[in-house]
């Protein structure tokens, strides 16, 4: 055809717009506005306005009798003329001209303009001139414009509103909520880190912690009702966490966890349970040839000590103390044989290998109402793991398996710690694999092993103190790990 065809999106480009051959273009005279034109622009009605500057060939910035100031577009504008143009007080004006220029049928108006009186001059009477030129003569004359029926310069009112309807339970649901019940509602704020100086003239003495503390209430109105006027923001039990480690300090993380169960059982009447988990950093105190620093610490890697406090309403709590992330490892003396085998089963019987263990031991102490020195108990149950992890200094034991291992630990700390009524451990066993180095034609007698993080063994097992001699067992505490990783995970620890 020689040329472009020209679409719909042409015209909406100045600088791609067509020459005006387009049929569309010749059905009527184009229309365009000057500075200082009175024109209606629209916004949820017809405003009164002036053309204030051009800014394109269908681009204008409008200023309106409120003393706003607009962008438009010509498609959003029509012309106002002098008979238009009437004071408030009298009768509504015509928005629509009778000029061709002014017609806005093709425009989609989704608020239409009010009723048009007669008009005193015929149909054919032409279009006023347009330009500044014929306007500032009679504009001065003119009296204000009347207000637009919806104002837009007014503010919105922003205040969020609320429906004061009573809440209803949906009416399906009215049989089927009955026939349900909470077994557990907790709440609370995890890992609250704090660090606590102690200090004794020039000696200072530290404590990490990150605590961990849940509480349950009398109801379940939060859940139910959406009734929030009995919970106890968050926020308020890590301010709590922190204000009782400025007031009372910390001698051990027992005591703490200890101090914190009680003051939320009496200082709320509608708490009814409380748990506090809490786990220090293992930090040491610096030594040089033997000298114990003031003001300095080591990170240690004798594992992470914990412990976890839960009390009910009117009973006495249960305390539990534990370390994680205990890594420890033996070269020799240890072996796994002489165990089930069927067709799926293609490890080797050991008799000597290297034992490399992740643990979590946790114990939970009796029924003691007198004060208890948990810093000594906790080192006695730390170095009973050790002795029978590793055996005696110049000898050793021989372990046959990883879970004989894990029972030895058990009966050492039941052994040495008699408040201690049982004791649970959980163990990852690290594997660690001879080097095949015959391809580098190189013997390996057990000096290079690869270690493989996964998979990895794990066990979990709990070992308590029976009751009497008919051998039942104490039902009274259950050794669970509330806030500990579990078992099955990575690891248990990471």
């Amino acid at each position: 055809m020689g040329r472009r065809l020209g679409t719909v999106l042409d015209r909406l480009h100045p600088d791609r717009a067509l020459d005006g051959k387009s049929s569309s273009d010749t059905s009527r005279p184009a229309r365009a506005f000057s500075g200082e034109d009175p024109v209606y622009a629209r916004n949820f009605g017809r405003v009164p306005a002036r053309i204030v500057r051009v800014t394109g060939p269908y681009l204008y910035e409008v200023h309106t009798d409120d003393g706003l100031l607009w962008k438009r577009h010509i498609d959003q504008l029509r012309r106002r003329t002098t008979e238009n143009f009437e004071p408030q007080t009298g009768e509504p004006h015509s928005t629509r001209d009778q000029t061709p220029e002014a017609s806005l049928e093709d425009v989609p108006d989704p608020d239409p303009a009010p009723s048009e009186p007669p008009h005193p001059e015929p149909a054919t009477t032409p279009a006023l001139p347009e330009g500044p030129q014929d306007i500032p003569e009679r504009t001065a004359e003119l009296p204000p414009a009347p207000p637009s029926p919806e104002p837009c310069s007014q503010p919105r009112d922003t205040t969020t509103r609320c429906s004061g309807r009573e809440r209803r339970c949906p009416t399906y649901l009215k049989d089927f909520s009955k026939d349900l019940e909470y077994v557990n509602s907790e709440y609370g704020k995890n890992a609250v880190r704090l660090l606590y100086v102690r200090r004794e003239g020039k000696i200072h003495c530290i404590k990490e912690l990150e605590v961990s503390l849940h509480i349950r209430l009398n109801n379940v109105n939060e859940y139910v009702n959406s009734d929030n006027s009995c919970v106890i923001p968050t926020d308020t039990i890590k301010n709590t966490i922190q204000a009782f480690a400025k007031c009372r300090g910390v001698r051990t993380i027992e005591e703490f966890g200890l101090d914190l169960c009680e003051h939320f059982l009496t200082h709320y009447c509608h708490v009814i349970y409380c748990n506090v988990f809490i786990q220090e950093v293992p930090w040491q105190r610096l030594e040089k040839d033997g000298v114990p620093h003031a003001h300095a610490f080591l990170y240690s890697s004798e594992g992470v000590r914990f412990c976890e406090v839960e009390r009910n309403l009117n009973c006495p709590p249960n305390v539990f103390s534990g370390i994680k992330d205990l890594k420890i490892m033996k070269t020799t003396q240890s072996g796994f044989a002489d165990f089930f085998k069927d067709k799926y089963t293609t490890l080797p019987d050991r008799r000597e290998r290297v034992l490399s263990v992740e643990s979590l031991i946790k114990w939970c102490y009796g029924d003691c109402k007198g004060c208890l020195d948990y810093d000594c108990l906790w080192r006695t149950a730390h170095e009973a793991a050790l002795d029978a992890f590793a055996g005696p200094p110049e000898t050793g034991h021989y372990s046959p398996s990883y879970q004989r291992t894990v029972n030895r630990i058990q009966t050492y700390i039941l052994e040495r710690i008699p408040q201690a009524e049982e004791v649970e451990v959980i163990m990852s066993n690290i594997h660690y694999c001879v080097a095949e180095l015959d391809k580098l034609g190189l013997s390996n007698d057990m000096e290079v092993f690869t270690p493989q993080d996964t998979p990895f063994g794990a066990c979990a097992t709990t070992l308590r103190r029976k009751k009497g001699s008919e051998g039942e067992y104490l039902q009274s505490v259950e050794c669970k790990p509330r806030h500990s990783v579990s078992w099955k995970s990575d690891h248990m620890m990471k």
